[in-house]
């Protein structure tokens, strides 16, 4: 990244200097938009302009656009109607102590901020100017980068749970199943492998130690995992409950001859990486 060096007693300070500086600003910003996206030209929203609907359309709130090397704001204003196509373009907005005179006394426009707005038509006024439908959120280029399909990039999504012995799901084996159906023994796992488990296993009779196996495409990272669980309701007993890998299949276990008919395991909070 470029940097000014300053030697003692200072320099006589010149625009070569304030080029040199905006323009490493200007390398970040290339830095971010090339790892994330292989160009330099795709718009990405780092922030807001978010859509609300209003009297008159559909209102886009204010944030912030990565676009061309080069960080935008990007004020409120009604997503544009009447055309073909929704184009977005670079406008320019001077202070309100712009213009101010040079050495040669002419007044110039010099303290920008530059926007990013949108219009509607046929074809872009200018041909640097981008279709609005090729901005993508920074959280999707996120997701995208990292492999994720960007219809579901958001990891904080709620999870779908996998109910125990329920159509399409794994069953239990011998000897278990649901202490209370309303809140059933499942598993969840989410977009980064990470598996979750939730509800209660009750032992009705003396069999297997294995509770139930996991899908097929189940792997383990690192190895078995061994968790410390409690046993029924207002109890300060446990049991460790294990999740394994038998050579075939991810299973999960417990010492059932410890238990007596009719105890239950509370699974909940157990999770693993796949």
């Amino acid at each position: 990244m470029k940097t000014l060096y300053l030697p003692t007693g200072g320099h006589a300070r010149s625009n070569q200097d304030l080029n040199w500086l905006q323009d490493a600003i200007l390398q970040v910003g290339k830095g971010i938009t090339r790892s994330l996206t292989n160009s330099n030209s795709a718009p990405i929203i780092l922030w807001g302009v978010q859509p609300t609907v209003v009297t008159g359309g559909v209102q886009l709130s204010d944030g912030q656009i990565l676009w061309n090397d080069e960080i935008f704001d990007f004020p409120v204003q009604l997503y544009p109607t009447g055309g073909a196509n929704v184009y977005i373009t670079i406008n320019a907005n001077y202070a309100a102590n712009n213009p101010i005179p040079n050495y040669s006394g002419i007044n110039k426009y010099v303290h920008a901020q530059r926007t990013i707005t949108m219009y509607a038509a046929s074809s872009p006024s200018n041909p640097s100017d981008a279709l609005a439908s090729t901005m993508q959120s920074f959280q999707a280029v996120m997701a995208n980068a990292l492999g994720f399909n960007a219809s579901n990039y958001l990891i904080n999504t709620p999870p779908t749970w996998n109910v125990i012995g329920t159509t399409g799901q794994p069953s239990f084996f011998s000897g278990w199943t649901h202490f209370n159906t309303s809140y059933p023994v499942a598993f969840s796992v989410d977009q980064l492998g990470l598996v979750r488990l939730r509800g209660r296993v009750k032992k009705t009779f003396a069999s297997n130690n294995d509770i139930f196996i996991f899908p097929s495409t189940f792997s383990l990272v690192n190895g078995d995992k061994n968790f410390t669980c409690p046993i029924n309701t207002n109890s300060s007993a446990s049991v460790t409950v294990s999740v394994y890998f038998n050579g075939t299949n991810t299973l999960i276990k417990t010492s059932q001859s410890i238990l007596a008919v009719n105890d239950y395991i509370d699974l909940t909070g157990v999770s693993f990486y796949l």
